[in-house]
């Protein structure tokens, strides 16, 4: 796997990464609110393939030249935020002590740790359903601060609560809207897996079978 990997995963993810990345950054041309929204969709997905780091090259960029940044920072906050509300809306409807405790403590490593990928793989890709409506839900918050124009001014290296702290500098409109737009995102997201259900018995019987 190594030279298949070097040869042909790695260059092909760059390629991919590389165009997806400018097809959302053009979209601030045209529709800046729609771009916060579709990189607040789609960035955990980026994170998982790492193609999120041609956003983060582009995000230190924009605080380098601007001093501030209204287009990615403020969508992977609200991510980071919406795995979080996911994790927790797991451990409210998880039955099982042992997958409810392994929930919590995503939520933990998510809201406190600033990591997501335990979120992101130990729910979304385990039990698959909490990612199905994924799109409507994270994109929720990202669309609110894309059309209420949410900037962030500090760049926080972490993907935890303090990142709320980066929409402090300018108004105080830009920041609660920034806090509403994370809380959107947040019990949107909570309140969906909730509802919806993980699968998470069905799925685990299925690979139980396959055992």
């Amino acid at each position: 796997m190594l030279p298949v990997s070097l040869v042909v995963l790695g260059p092909a993810g760059f390629v991919a990464g590389e165009y997806i990345s400018k097809f959302l950054l053009s979209l601030d041309a045209i529709a800046g609110f729609l771009a916060v929204a579709l990189i607040a969709a789609l960035w955990q997905f980026l994170v998982m393939t790492g193609m999120h780091l041609l956003m983060i090259t582009t995000m230190i960029t924009l605080f380098a030249q601007n001093g501030q940044d209204s287009l990615v920072s403020p969508a992977a906050i609200i991510s980071s935020m919406c795995v979080a509300g996911m994790c927790l809306g797991s451990f409210l409807r998880l039955r099982n002590k042992n997958e409810k405790a392994l929930a919590f403590s995503f939520f933990v490593a998510g809201l406190v740790g600033g990591v997501t990928e335990p979120g992101s793989y130990g729910l979304g890709v385990r039990y698959r359903k909490p990612f199905y409506w994924h799109d409507g839900r994270w994109s929720c918050g990202g669309l609110y601060a894309g059309l209420t124009g949410v900037t962030a001014y500090t760049l926080i290296p972490v993907a935890n609560f303090t990142c709320l702290i980066s929409f402090v500098g300018g108004t105080n409109a830009n920041m609660i809207n920034g806090f509403i737009a994370c809380g959107i995102g947040f019990i949107v997201s909570s309140a969906a897996t909730y509802i919806l259900g993980t699968g998470g018995r069905k799925n685990d019987e299925v690979l139980e079978s396959l055992v």
